[in-house]
């Protein structure tokens, strides 16, 4: 049953009309410039995987008229800051080694502490009986 759910021809047009979308959505990405710069109107951008489609491989040129929109209203992210949840991991006691050298008496004293001792406690339920 599951098989014949998996290559059913609505099953593949389904996931392949997907696909497209996606691919399509990924073309058109916003301008990273200022607002205020200059675009050049008669460079032709391909917006969509449609439009490149009909005008580079069946040679339609100018089948989708160019609109020249700015692409940043749709993306507000752009335009301010925005923050992002951090996981912190708990305190851990570093101790690095320590070398004391005395020029004086020309000695060197060296201890060797742990290094990098992590305190990860995991706080789990009890087993249940």
């Amino acid at each position: 049953m599951l098989n014949a759910i998996r290559h059913s021809k609505i099953t593949v047009f389904v996931w392949g009309f997907m696909a497209c979308y996606l691919l399509n959505i990924s073309v058109d990405v916003t301008s990273l410039f200022a607002d205020n710069e200059k675009k050049h109107i008669y460079y032709n951008e391909q917006e969509s995987i449609i439009e490149l489609v009909f005008e580079k491989v069946l040679g339609f040129e100018d089948a989708i008229p160019e609109n020249n929109t700015n692409d940043n209203e749709k993306n507000q992210t752009m335009k301010k800051g925005f923050a992002t949840d951090k996981f912190v991991l708990p305190f851990f006691e570093i101790k690095t080694k320590l070398i004391v050298f005395n020029s004086v008496q020309k000695n060197l004293y060296y201890s060797n502490n742990l290094l990098l001792k992590p305190f990860l406690e995991i706080h789990s339920p009890p087993p249940e009986v």
